[in-house]
């Protein structure tokens, strides 16, 4: 979600500032938006991938033999290179079904684009030969990402203090094969305490659970995707 001031007309005309908070910027806060507001957003993100398990994917060095053979004829030594990009635009709306109960989606689209460069030689093993090649592909794919469903309540609003709970739902509407989805359903509950004033804290303790998919797969099938709290 994104953040932003509320301003509305006083009985005089004049805009005026209506909302307490920042609303949520990092994290949630305890705060909702009111019984039968409607809130919509627009957001861009821009990601760009440099390394993978602490491994630099601009130069991969990968060594190509045959283990089975006990004389192997080749070798291919390659360095290789992988450019990958993802731009996301989300469209988000958020309801106040009542005072204090809000229900929110959030529809992403996402264009995803990867580029691979491989240089590489070929050495004989019984002789001088060698060879040199490069080969390079790139592809792109884009669509709806996952979606997600929410809603959050408060459950406690003093003047300085508030608390509440919510979950997240993810559907698997993107297509994992594409890199565009997670291809698993995903919940998180989550509990939010913070407070107002000049300074004001806000804590998000959550846990995130997911299902099978995909891109866990092994050779017994899919398999569950981590959660993490």
């Amino acid at each position: 979600p994104a953040s932003g001031f509320i301003y509305s007309f006083d009985k005089s005309g004049v805009y005026t500032v209506s909302s307490e908070s920042f609303g949520p910027l990092l994290a949630e806060r305890s705060e909702t938006i009111g019984r039968h507001k409607l809130y919509l957003a627009f957001t861009y993100q821009r990601f760009a991938f440099n390394d993978i398990d602490g491994n630099d994917i601009k130069k991969i060095p990968i060594l190509f033999y045959f283990p089975d053979a006990q004389n192997p004829q080749v070798v291919t030594i390659t360095q290789n290179r992988v450019d990958t990009k993802i731009d996301q635009f989300v469209a988000f709306a958020t309801y106040g079904l009542a005072r204090r109960l809000d229900v929110s989606v959030a529809v992403p689209f996402e264009r995803i684009s990867m580029g691979v460069s491989s240089k590489g030689t070929e050495y004989s093993t019984t002789t001088n030969a060698q060879a040199s090649f490069t080969e390079s592909l790139a592809g792109s794919a884009s669509g709806i990402g996952d979606v997600v469903l929410s809603a959050k309540g408060t459950l406690v609003k003093l003047e300085r203090f508030g608390m509440a709970v919510g979950a997240e739902f993810r559907v698997p509407s993107g297509d994992e094969r594409n890199f565009l989805g997670s291809g698993a359903f995903g919940v998180k509950p989550y509990l939010v305490l913070s407070r107002r004033g000049r300074v004001a804290p806000h804590l998000n303790v959550g846990y995130q659970w997911n299902a099978n998919s995909l891109l866990a797969a092994d050779a017994n099938g899919k398999q569950r995707l981590p959660g993490y709290f």
